[in-house]
């Protein structure tokens, strides 16, 4: 048996296995567990070595997982570069990961045991009773990313990339070789610096397969599951600078509000004051993305992390902070914004707390020094925007919008300056009133017309970076919005007072969000344009009932399974702009999620065709009477091997022309009635 023959034969068995049914949640389950207690047992250890006084389990996680990624990064990074097969990649992560972790538990004797022991000594009263608002926001939109038809039927708006991608590399004769919105194959990479070094989607595809469950399930709903978590600890730790750890769980409350779709937050249909985040979709349906790791959780943990680090400084911490920017990188470079802007307002930061800590002690010199300092950097930011080397045609094009930008119809300006002062008068930590005045710092620097210059560049002159950016200092916003609330609640000294007060008007507020999504329901799907998150099809709550669920249509699944059976390659398929599925219909590029087999192009050039005579041939494959035989003629001068089609009278014409074969007619039991696959014979 050859190489090619034996890759196609793992390929082939990975798809038969991890269909099994409920298997897929089962697996699914065992998954998160598993998942999280490597998190924890790696990052323990991680935060051993570089000396971290603080490990506790939400610590630990975070840095578990972050390392995860980094580690995995540091083997896909070469096999991206040299665009190894994938059974070869694989078997280097497999060996690679097992060392890994024999290596800590080699060099730690007693590590693990001790690590049980600290786990065992947690009682699940105890974490149900400090977590269980995180729980509930973790299977709440969870369940609600998983229900919704913008993902199922129509891929997002970015899945087909995304989710593709990791489909496509699995089984590869030469990675990354290959144009993940379509399913071609490349000859050569163009080479895309801003993706290169993010290669998450590549973890993602090796844990699909090492724990058999299939792929799109298992990025759509455990590893939505586990960004969620990394979210949630994000944002509890970060509040433990202001707040006590009692507390620090319902800091995450008013992010419950998010489980209405974007539409809500910025139609005037329902809000006169609109509340508009680019890309909130992607929060809710899509939390697997690299780029919504980014935006949920960096900025927060750098300022977990440097919180930690001003305690007791070291080279250590330094170099431990520079692997955690690494491992962003590995999941979107729009992490770059993020550290440019925590950079410079920390720089400003600095000085303005030198300053102050010279005047106290009497040295006026050395606070004129860091004071002139302060307004040199603040100055010269400002005068970027006189820089005419730095000012082209992009420039004068995000001039304009940012001048159209706001974060909402009101000016937040006097509501930030307000929430900062009162969090910085009642913050109980230094780091809590350092992070106060930085974020004063930084938003206003952020705010469109004040440092226009320098928030193009830092966006790399992309203008949509930028306001992938603005979402982040948003979730910021909403998250200072809910420690600020609790810290005027911990003024209430009576504890069973505060408790029952807290956790009422946690549940209050949750069930609000419910009610008012049941309200609105049928009015988010009156307004369903671009970037609204929602379909027409709206949700599927009872998805969650199907044990045989596979995350993409049923029939996109047998379809791919009809490819995964022939010879590892990629096969030209030709569909109708729209394939039907019971009531409603779903984008053909679903197939894409299916098999790492099929292309699929938008493009009539691709296939040889123009646009009038691809509209005739689509119109054909969905069942219309037209000329069969100007539409065989079509099909056999086009470049398309296959093509999906229906209507039985159709498929009967293009057998009986004699250059078609039968591979597959699917009947009324399954939602391809009367669908039919036929290979073109040249």
């Amino acid at each position: 048996m050859n190489f090619i023959n034996y890759k196609s034969v793992i390929v082939v068995y990975r798809h038969n296995y991890n269909v099994g049914g409920i298997m897929n949640w089962v697996l699914s389950i065992l998954f998160y567990f598993l998942f999280f207690i490597e998190c924890l047992f790696l990052g323990r250890y991680v935060l051993l070595k570089f000396e971290f006084r603080r490990n506790y389990i939400e610590i630990c996680f975070i840095t578990g997982y972050l390392f995860f990624f980094l580690l995995m990064s540091l083997i896909n990074i070469p096999a991206h570069f040299f665009h190894v097969s994938w059974i070869v990649y694989f078997s280097l992560a497999l060996v690679y990961l097992i060392s890994i972790n024999g290596w800590i538990i080699w060099k730690q004797k007693g590590y693990i045991k001790n690590l049980l022991a600290e786990l065992k000594i947690l009682k699940i009263n105890d974490i149900l009773k400090n977590n269980w608002i995180g729980i509930v926001f973790i299977l709440l939109f969870t369940y609600f990313s998983l229900s919704n038809q913008l993902a199922f039927l129509n891929g997002n708006y970015d899945d087909i990339y995304y989710i593709g991608k990791s489909v496509n590399l699995i089984g590869a004769d030469h990675l990354y070789l290959e144009d993940y919105m379509t399913g071609e194959l490349l000859i050569q990479e163009p080479f895309d610096i801003v993706r290169f070094f993010n290669t998450y989607e590549l973890t993602y595809s090796f844990l699909s397969v090492l724990s058999g469950i299939y792929t799109p399930f298992f990025i759509r709903i455990p590893m939505a599951a586990v960004n969620y978590t990394l979210f949630y600890f994000s944002v509890t730790c970060f509040s433990r600078m202001f707040i006590s750890r009692k507390l620090s769980q319902f800091s995450i409350v008013v992010f419950f509000a998010f489980l209405l779709p974007e539409i809500y937050f910025y139609s005037s249909v329902y809000q006169s004051d609109p509340f508009y985040s680019y890309d909130l979709w992607q929060f809710t349906n899509a939390a697997y993305y690299g780029g919504s790791v980014i935006r949920m959780s960096s900025y927060f943990i750098l300022w977990i992390f440097l919180n930690e680090i001003l305690k007791n400084y070291t080279v250590r911490h330094l170099v431990f902070g520079v692997l955690i920017c690494g491992s962003f990188i590995s999941f979107s470079t729009v992490f770059f914004t993020v550290f440019a802007y925590f950079a410079i307002g920390g720089m400003l930061t600095v000085m303005v707390a030198l300053s102050w800590k010279m005047i106290r002690k009497g040295d006026y010199k050395k606070a004129t020094i860091f004071g002139l300092c302060f307004l040199l950097v603040l100055v010269g930011m400002f005068m970027l925007e006189k820089a005419p080397v730095l000012i082209d045609l992009n420039y004068s094009d995000s001039l304009n919008e940012f001048g159209r930008l706001r974060y909402s119809n009101f000016d937040l300006r006097m509501y930030i300056i307000f929430l900062t002062i009162s969090i910085l008068l009642l913050s109980k930590t230094r780091t809590g009133s350092l992070f106060a005045f930085n974020f004063i710092i930084t938003y206003m620097i952020t705010y469109p017309v004040h440092a226009n210059m320098l928030n193009y560049l830092f966006s790399v002159k992309i203008f949509f970076v930028y306001l992938r950016w603005i979402s982040t200092v948003q979730y910021l916003i909403l998250a200072m919005t809910g420690i600020f609330i609790l810290q005027i609640l911990s003024f209430i000294k009576i504890k069973r007072v505060r408790s029952i007060i807290v956790h009422a008007g946690s549940i209050g507020y949750i069930l609000l969000i419910l009610f008012t999504f049941n309200h609105y329901e049928d009015s988010f799907l009156e307004n369903t344009e671009i970037a609204s998150g929602v379909s027409p099809n709206g949700w599927s709550f009872s998805r969650i009932l199907n044990l045989n669920e596979k995350m993409i249509p049923q029939s996109a699944y047998e379809i791919g399974e009809l490819f995964n059976e022939m010879d590892y390659g990629n096969y030209a398929l030709l569909t109708p702009s729209s394939i039907p599925y019971h009531d409603n219909s779903y984008d053909p590029k679903n197939l894409i999620l299916s098999s790492n087999r099929i292309e699929l192009f938008s493009e009539a050039e691709k296939y040889g065709l123009n646009q009038e005579q691809m509209n005739a041939v689509q119109s054909f494959l969905s069942g219309e009477n037209l000329n069969s035989e100007q539409i065989i003629n079509l099909l056999k001068d086009s470049t398309a091997e296959y093509i999906l089609g229906f209507g039985k009278r159709n498929m009967e014409l293009l057998e009986e022309s004699g250059n078609f074969i039968l591979m597959k007619e699917f009947d009324n039991q399954t939602d391809l009635d009367e669908g039919y696959l036929l290979k073109i014979i040249r």
